[in-house]
């Protein structure tokens, strides 16, 4: 599993490197730095001789960009560095460096008017690489001003641009474009991969995404971190090899409550996912139409509404199978009838084995999260950015964590 970072997680874990194990915030920038240069040769090839243009802030992505250009410069490359912001406005460790390419001679404008900002646009169509170095973590809201027209210059050059971090002007919370984003050809994140970088709009501008290792030891970042990407290897060890001499009693018995009129492919495609990761029975609520598509699966006849959803009369039943089985999957297709959906949050509280709750089962849940506190078995909740389920939870996962930390809740975010 690939841990991954919020801003604030992020900071936390290089306040303890400095200030618990001793190693000063600026050899931090300086190891980002210097491990974003060897990212970009070892991903787009030697820098000795070509035409680089590092556009920075006055915060610390902007620090971390200072360094790359001295490196950049040492490894031969041209280097050009504008800053979206007056010298005298960078502080901290970012000053430092920003000294430190003064003083090395490097050609450095400040983007301080339309005129500089024009030669920007001018040197950007003309350079091998831009390295986009003007917004990071930190960033709150929308990119304004110099920093924003800066963004759009890089986006409109047209060249190969390399982030360091996450690309200015995406969230590295929620992954959203917070304003105007810039579209990077390769991300170089530091120390950890960053939320954002996995979720929609993250993968739509981050490119290719590379770790800059900051010389420090994994277990001081990865200390608190509750979120990870899972990994293929992740899951096979959930999948271990199985005895010749096995049989499918041996492998779990699922119930799927899924499916109505119009909506029978849901179910399906719920039953077909369980048998094809090795579940060892599989029985769902049964329509003729979906029977016709499983024949490797049992069936159970339950109530239906007038409407052709599963009746609230279905609720006893229903608990009476899951306690003879090991897990129940609820809500694929199962429509919005109000007594379908009453039945649904029902449910969700009272089967007494794990439940993965999906689809309209979330939806039904919209106003009525509360009462998974009380739920009487582990509760695993599927949201995608297109669920109706609250907001809060809509793949965010700090929302998901949110309700992970809920008093005595037994749902925990999928990890």
């Amino acid at each position: 599993m690939i841990r991954l970072a919020t801003s604030d997680e992020m900071r936390r874990a290089d306040r303890r490197a400095t200030e618990r194990h001793g190693v000063p915030s600026l050899v931090l920038m300086e190891n980002a730095g210097r491990g974003a240069v060897d990212v970009i040769e070892r991903v787009l090839g030697p820098v000795d001789g070509r035409r680089v243009a590092v556009v920075a802030g006055k915060g610390q992505n902007g620090g971390d960009g200072f360094v790359v250009a001295r490196h950049l410069a040492a490894r031969g490359a041209l280097v050009s560095v504008w800053l979206a912001a007056r010298g005298g406005e960078v502080g901290g460790d970012a000053a430092t460096n920003l000294s430190t390419v003064e003083r090395s001679g490097l050609p450095l404008t400040e983007l301080t008017d339309r005129p500089a900002l024009e030669t920007l646009g001018r040197m950007l169509g003309e350079a091998d690489l831009v390295v986009d170095a003007l917004l990071g973590t930190g960033v709150r809201g929308p990119a304004t001003g110099t920093v924003a027209d800066a963004i759009e210059a890089v986006n409109a050059g047209g060249r190969p641009v390399c982030a360091l971090d996450l690309p200015s002007g995406l969230s590295a919370e929620h992954g959203e474009r917070l304003g105007p984003t810039v579209h990077a050809t390769l991300t170089v994140t530091f120390g950890l991969p960053k939320i954002g970088l996995y979720l929609p709009a993250g993968l739509a501008h981050r490119g290719q995404v590379e770790l800059a290792d900051l010389g420090v030891p994994r277990a001081w970042l990865e200390e608190g971190l509750l979120t990870g990407l899972l990994e293929a290897s992740d899951i096979q060890a959930l999948l271990p090899p199985r005895p010749v001499d096995t049989h499918k009693g041996r492998f779990g018995h699922l119930l799927v409550v899924a499916g109505s009129l119009g909506k029978s492919g849901a179910a399906v495609l719920a039953c077909r996912g369980a048998l094809r990761v090795g579940t060892g029975l599989v029985t769902f609520s049964q329509q003729p139409i979906v029977a016709s598509h499983l024949v490797e699966a049992m069936t159970e006849a339950l109530p239906e509404t007038g409407a052709q959803t599963v009746s609230a009369k279905a609720r006893e039943r229903i608990l009476d199978l899951a306690l003879r089985m090991d897990a129940l999957a609820l809500g694929p297709g199962l429509g919005l009838d109000p007594e379908t959906q009453g039945l649904v949050r029902e449910l969700a509280r009272d089967v007494e084995r794990p439940v993965v709750l999906d689809a309209d089962a979330l939806t039904a849940l919209v106003d009525a999260l509360p009462t998974l506190r009380h739920a009487r078995g582990p509760r695993l909740l599927t949201p995608h950015p297109g669920s109706s389920v609250a907001p809060s939870l809509r793949s965010r996962p700090p929302g998901s964590r949110a309700l992970a930390d809920w008093p005595g809740s037994r749902a925990r975010p999928w990890r």
